[in-house]
């Protein structure tokens, strides 16, 4: 057909295929075609320009588009002519070159969540660098918020396991820090714990005014509670026939505690009858545990947490028991027999029963050697009644002579992770154990109470003051009546007795009998006999 002007080019204009051939004065809808067969899709209608015998088309009107197809509005007839022309067309680019669309490229915010996949790999540093690459988990583009729990621990960590540090959600409301690969310190709906997070005293054993490295109680009476470190006591039931040495030892404790409460097994006890039991105690006074709401349904949560060198592998025991006889008893494996290993066991807040909130004792930690049937219990709940110390799957830890049980590092602490021990220095603890006793050990021939002589042998002195307040009324007593004298112008005279009255929380009044010979009314002193580890004690334990 002939041109007005020059001949369309190949390239973005091209000249459409003719159809006239086709053309039936009923058929409207023909295929568009280019370089004698190629089907061609344009980018619009009015970027074609179609002559039906020589009268241009109007795009939409006469004519419409619709992928690689057009319709003619009337049907053009056999006699038509056709010219058609493509002033521009879509351009295949194909897909890009690997590392070939630079970042000035794409716009930002251009990419979206959902054109991610499940992991991200950033390069340390955001560089791009060749070093170790940490993994985010991508979250869903529809995620505004980050879901109670949905965030695996830890969230952000280093690439070494052991030395990932970060914060993670370990359960809803809750947060817990992470360093060095282990876990520090959890929070939640329990306040943020500041000093004296830890409710044991002397949990480290620093302490220890009875005595030690060496056998405090040999024989151990199961009658009678017992101490070793202050704060501490073996307590027994029943009639045990294992016996034992009471020791607090100043060195070869785990890491960060050089000192420890131990057991020595002296008698072995290999068949425990069914009402008998051994046990390692600590008592807390009731006024320390107002914060754990018990008894509601504010109740708290708390974690104990200890170092144990057993001389069995395999079931333990631990509990709790409160002042209003309800126990919980939790079971805990020891894997290794004369290893230090550390062992931290949550106990849910008792919401039931009554918190003992007054000067006596509120709640019991206890570590059972032996004992019967008649103290077993299902693990993990809180029973009324008792007591009750461990579950059948209890080990006997006192059936050899060879056994000892060490324990150090105590903690009790609101919440349900252990964190790390609260070191105190030594002072702060040894004040608060004068709460339940002091011992005043005197090194020599020290002068420590001044009275008065009422008759040639007995001699009442003034007031004792003990410096501190006691839980109660203290129990006073001496090493010996005969390690002490007194003192009356030159006389220096042994004692033979020793006697306390008006007892109170600050102080004593004490009352002495010797051999001597004194004149009423003389002023006297009170004083140790020149011989080391003499004391005066006063004890209000729990």
């Amino acid at each position: 057909m002939p041109y007005i002007g020059k001949s369309p080019v190949t390239g973005n204009y091209n000249s459409l295929d003719d159809m006239s051939g086709s053309f039936n004065s009923s058929t409207t809808t023909f295929n568009l075609l280019v370089n004698s067969g190629t089907a061609l899709t344009p980018v619009r209608a009015e970027a074609l320009i179609i002559s039906i015998n020589g009268v241009i088309q109007e795009p939409g009107t006469d004519f419409t588009v619709s992928a690689a197809t057009m319709t003619y509005t009337t049907a053009p007839a056999s006699t038509d002519s056709f010219f058609g022309v493509v002033l521009g067309q879509q351009l295949d680019i194909a897909t890009p070159g690997d590392g070939t669309v630079s970042t000035a490229k794409i716009a930002d915010g251009a990419v979206n969540m959902d054109k991610l996949g499940a992991t991200v790999t950033i390069a340390k540093g955001g560089t791009g660098a060749t070093a170790a690459a940490a993994a985010f988990t991508a979250l869903a583009s529809t995620q505004a918020t980050v879901g109670n729990g949905s965030v695996s621990a830890p969230a952000i960590t280093s690439s070494t396991a052991t030395s990932d540090s970060g914060i993670y959600f370990p359960a809803a409301d809750t947060v817990g820090v992470v360093s060095g690969g282990t876990e520090q310190f959890r929070f939640g709906s329990n306040p943020i714990p500041g000093g004296n997070k830890n409710m044991v005293i002397n949990g480290a054993m620093n302490v220890s005014q009875r005595g030690s490295n060496a056998a405090i109680l040999a024989g151990f009476d199961s009658t009678t509670n017992s101490y070793g470190p202050d704060r501490f006591l073996m307590s027994g039931g029943g009639t045990p026939q294992n016996r034992g040495e009471i020791e607090h030892v100043l060195a070869g404790g785990p890491t960060g505690f050089p000192s420890f409460f131990r057991y020595d097994i002296t008698t072995a006890e290999s068949a425990v009858a069914s009402a008998e039991f051994t046990a390692m105690q600590h008592r807390i006074e009731g006024y320390s545990l107002n914060r754990l709401s018990w008894g509601n349904a504010a109740a708290k949560d708390v974690t104990l947490s200890f170092y144990m060198r057993s001389p069995k592998t395999g079931t333990h025991c631990v509990g709790l028991g409160q002042s209003s006889n309800r126990y919980q008893v939790k079971e805990f494996t020891v894997a290794s027999a004369d290893t230090w290993e550390k062992h931290s066991l949550t106990f849910p807040g008792d919401t039931s029963g009554s918190m003992n909130v007054a000067s006596t004792e509120g709640l019991r930690i206890f570590w059972p050697i032996i004992a019967g049937g008649a103290y077993n219990v299902s693990a993990d709940t809180w029973t009324a009644g008792g007591p009750w110390l461990k579950t059948s799957n209890q080990q006997n830890l006192a059936d050899s002579t060879s056994n000892n049980i060490d324990l150090t590092g105590v903690q009790l602490e609101i919440g349900d992770v252990a964190t790390d021990f609260e070191h105190e220095d030594y002072g702060t603890t040894l004040n608060k154990c004068y709460r339940y006793l002091k011992r005043f050990v005197f090194a020599g021939d020290e002068n420590f109470c001044v009275g008065f002589a009422d008759s040639a042998t007995s001699t009442k002195y003034g007031f004792f003051a003990t410096g501190v307040e006691f839980r109660a009324s203290p129990t006073w007593s001496v090493s010996n009546a005969a390690d002490f004298q007194t003192l009356s112008d030159s006389n220096a005279d042994n004692t033979t007795a020793l006697s306390f009255s008006q007892t109170g929380k600050w102080g004593v009044m004490m009352t002495v009998t010797d051999a001597g010979s004194h004149t009423a009314g003389q002023a006297c002193m009170l004083a140790a006999d020149g011989s080391a580890g003499r004391y005066v004690q006063a004890t209000a334990e729990l």
